[in-house]
C-alpha cells in the first residue's frame, strides 16, 4: 500500500491548578425519537393468525412491527386414569407454544387430577398431553387454552423523525381487541445554559443522569469565569425524558494547555488528540486545528484532575492511503478476495479485489482511512 506524505505534528501539555466557580446550570432536550419497543396493554381474542401491526402519528416514519400470537394453557382434564401407578408420572405438553408445566396426582394405582403450574404462551391450539413414568400407563388427559392474543409486539424497524408516541393499530388475523402503546425514545440534541454560575478557573466536567437513557456526553465552555456553552461530543441513546445535566469542579491539577511544538505537515482535516496520563488512560479532551496542511493549535475541551506530572500528547499521523499495489497475483482465485489492511497505527482503510484468470488483478480503495504514519501490510483472505 501506498500512502499520502506527510509528517506527524507534535505537542506538550502543560498541567496547573483547576477548580473553583459554583453556580453553573443548564436542561438538556431529547430529539432524534425512534420507536424503541411496544407495550402489549390488551391482547383481545379469537385470532386465527397474526394481524398486521401499523403505526400512525408521531411526527415520525418508518418504524415496523410484527406480532406475535398465542394463548395460554389453563387446565388439564383427565380421561382416562390408567393404571400400576405407584408414584405420580411427569406431564409433557407438545404443541407449537412453550413453557407449560404441569403435576400429575395419583391415588389407588390411577391418575386421578393434574395441576398446571406454569401456563406457558404461544399456543395457537391445545398442545397434546403425555404421562411419562411413575410405574403405571395408561392415563391420557387434554389440555385446555384460554383465547388466542396478541402476547407479543417485535420492533423490526425503528423507524425516525418521531416527536413523541406514534398510535399502534392491528388489523385483520381473525380475532379483535388488540390493544398497545408504543414506546419512543431518543438523543440528547441539546444543552441550554439556565446559569452560568462564576468563578470558573477551568472547565468543570458535565454529566447526564436519568432520562431513561446512556451515553450522552459533552463538555463546558468557560469564558469570564462562567460555563458558558456545552457542547455534546454525542447525543447517547434511549432516552425517553430529558437527563438531568450536571456540573463537577475538578480539584488538584487539570490539563491547561497543550504547545505544539511541531506542526507536522500534510494534514488535510483536524487529527485525533489523545492526551494520556501515566496509566496510557486518557485525562483530557482535546481537538487539534489546521492551517496549511500543519497543526497550528490544540484546544482542551475538558478534563480530568488531581493529575501529578504533565500527561503526554498523541497527535494522529496525517497518512491515508491512496492505493495498492498488486505484487504477486497468486493463483486459484475464483471469487474476488478481501482485502486486509494491518497497521500498528492507522485505521478504516478499505479495498476491493478484482480478479481474473484466477489470479488478482488490481485493489481499488475504497476508504482511504486515516492515521497511517507508515504504509499499512496488504494481505487477501478468502
Amino acid at each position: 500500500a501506498s500512502i499520502s506524505a506527510g509528517t506527524r505534528a507534535t505537542g506538550t501539555a502543560t498541567i496547573g491548578a483547576g477548580g473553583g466557580g459554583s453556580g453553573a446550570a443548564a436542561t438538556a432536550s431529547i430529539g432524534r425519537m425512534i420507536v424503541t419497543g411496544v407495550e402489549v396493554t390488551n391482547g383481545g381474542s379469537g385470532y386465527t393468525s397474526a394481524p398486521s401491526v401499523s403505526f400512525n402519528g408521531g411526527g415520525g416514519s418508518g418504524a415496523a412491527a410484527t406480532a406475535f400470537i398465542g394463548a395460554e394453557v389453563t387446565g388439564v382434564t383427565v380421561g382416562v386414569g390408567g393404571s400400576g401407578y405407584t408414584s405420580a408420572p411427569s406431564v409433557e405438553f407438545v404443541g407449537d407454544g412453550s413453557g407449560a408445566a404441569a403435576t400429575a396426582t395419583v391415588s389407588g394405582g390411577a391418575v386421578t387430577d393434574v395441576t398446571v403450574t406454569s401456563n406457558g404462551s404461544g399456543y395457537t391450539s391445545a398442545p397434546t398431553v403425555s404421562f411419562n413414568g411413575g410405574g403405571g400407563s395408561g392415563a391420557a388427559a387434554t389440555a385446555s387454552i384460554g383465547p388466542v392474543r396478541v402476547e407479543e409486539v417485535g420492533i423490526m424497524s425503528h423507524g425516525s423523525g418521531y416527536t413523541s408516541a406514534p398510535t399502534v393499530s392491528f388489523n385483520g388475523g381473525g380475532g379483535s381487541g388488540a390493544a398497545a402503546t408504543a414506546i419512543v425514545a431518543g438523543a440528547v440534541t441539546d444543552v441550554m445554559m439556565t446559569a452560568g454560575g462564576s468563578g470558573y478557573t477551568s472547565a468543570p466536567t458535565v454529566a447526564f443522569s436519568g432520562g431513561g437513557g446512556d451515553g450522552a456526553s459533552g463538555y463546558a465552555v468557560v469564558s469570564g469565569g462562567a460555563v458558558t456553552d456545552v457542547m455534546l461530543f454525542g447525543g447517547g441513546r434511549g432516552y425517553t425524558s430529558a437527563p438531568a445535566v450536571t456540573f463537577t469542579v475538578q480539584s488538584g491539577n487539570v490539563v491547561t494547555g497543550v504547545t505544539v511544538t511541531n506542526g507536522g505537515s500534510g494534514y488535510t482535516s483536524a487529527p485525533f488528540v489523545r492526551v494520556s496520563g501515566g496509566d496510557g488512560g486518557q485525562v483530557a479532551a482535546a481537538t487539534a486545528t489546521v492551517s496549511g496542511g500543519a497543526v497550528t493549535g490544540v484546544t482542551i475541551l475538558t478534563s480530568s484532575g488531581g493529575l501529578t506530572s504533565a500527561p503526554t500528547v498523541f497527535i494522529e499521523a496525517p497518512g491515508k492511503v491512496t492505493g495498492v499495489t498488486v505484487t504477486n497475483r497468486g493463483s486459484g482465485y475464483t471469487s474476488a478476495p478481501s482485502v486486509v489492511f494491518s497497521s500498528t497505527e492507522g485505521q478504516g482503510a478499505a479495498a476491493t479485489a478484482t480478479v481474473s484468470g484466477g489470479a488478482v488483478t488490481d485493489v481499488t480503495v475504497t476508504s482511504s482511512g486515516r492515521g497511517y504514519a507508515s504504509a499499512p501490510s496488504v494481505s487477501f483472505s478468502r
